[in-house]
């Protein structure tokens, strides 16, 4: 009787054991780790909408395709649709600078202003070249907004050609 009772107590355990092997196979064809690289790296990431987690991410995600997104203050939303499977499996996502953005477009000349970027100083000048002064100043503060700049954080320094804009007296 006692042998008897040992012998199921085996073939369960083992039946159990091929159970959780098979299983343990399946799931690991089925759930690849991946791990996504954010530039710069302490860019927030989120994948699939999920809860979201600063830096490098790994996560066991299923064998397919998923949509990661990167963001940070500063930056450009980074979005990238990945296909997880067995080999590949790690993924970088690289957000750009709105700076960059502006930084791109410059310099700019208008009949109305003109604007220039200075890397010496790290700053945009902008010249107003006619009238109406405060109009053409507002055109193209409007403009640097539409491409990222905040003026609270950017240095923006603001001039105009003789005879244009408000009147100055001297010392």
């Amino acid at each position: 009787m006692e042998i008897e009772k040992n012998k199921r107590i085996i073939i369960i355990i083992t039946i159990l054991g091929i159970i959780g092997l098979i299983s343990w196979l399946v799931l690991s064809f089925v759930f690849i780790k991946t791990t996504v690289s954010p530039v710069p790296s302490d860019s927030l990431i989120t994948i699939d909408g999920g809860k979201g987690n600063t830096g490098t991410t790994t996560k066991y995600l299923l064998v397919g395709n998923h949509t990661i997104k990167g963001t940070k203050s500063g930056y450009g939303d980074g979005i990238k649709n990945i296909s997880v499977s067995y080999g590949h499996n790690n993924f970088t996502i690289t957000l750009t600078s709105l700076k960059q953005k502006f930084i791109d477009a410059l310099p700019y000349n208008t009949d109305k202003w003109s604007a220039y970027y200075s890397a010496d100083i790290d700053s945009i000048t902008v010249i107003i070249n006619s009238e109406p002064y405060e109009e053409n100043k507002a055109e193209a503060t409007n403009w640097l907004k539409s491409l990222g700049v905040d003026l609270n954080r950017d240095i923006v320094i603001f001039g105009a050609v003789a005879g244009v804009g408000p009147e100055t007296t001297g010392p």
